[in-house]
């Protein structure tokens, strides 16, 4: 995780990718997909995706991370503030302003 956060600061994003997705799948194999730890990794994967400019594929990342960030962890705390922040910036790339409104009202 250390090393695709590395590589994306260096701008070396599609690296990170493939980092990332590695470590999105051992952590699901190993803690499940519930787990803070495997919902950050998806988050994570989110931005990298938005920033190759997969917009759709960032949102469904984004979505699939908060709906068990608010579960698990609860609305308020930091990794779901951020997601739904990460979120309501990729609805508004694509136009969603609707949901991207939305979202900040929750």
């Amino acid at each position: 995780a250390n090393l695709a956060a590395t590589y994306g600061g260096l701008g070396r994003w599609n690296e990170a990718e493939v980092l990332q997705l590695q470590v999105l799948e051992r952590r699901r194999e190993l803690l499940g997909e519930l787990h803070p730890e495997t919902l950050l990794a998806i988050t994570n994967l989110g931005y990298t995706t938005r920033t190759l400019g997969r917009h759709t594929d960032a949102e469904n990342l984004f979505c699939l991370a908060f709906e068990g960030q608010k579960k698990v962890l609860g609305s308020k705390h930091p990794d779901t503030v951020n997601t739904a922040r990460q979120l309501s910036d990729t609805y508004a790339s694509l136009g969603k302003d609707k949901e991207a409104a939305d979202l900040e009202l929750e």
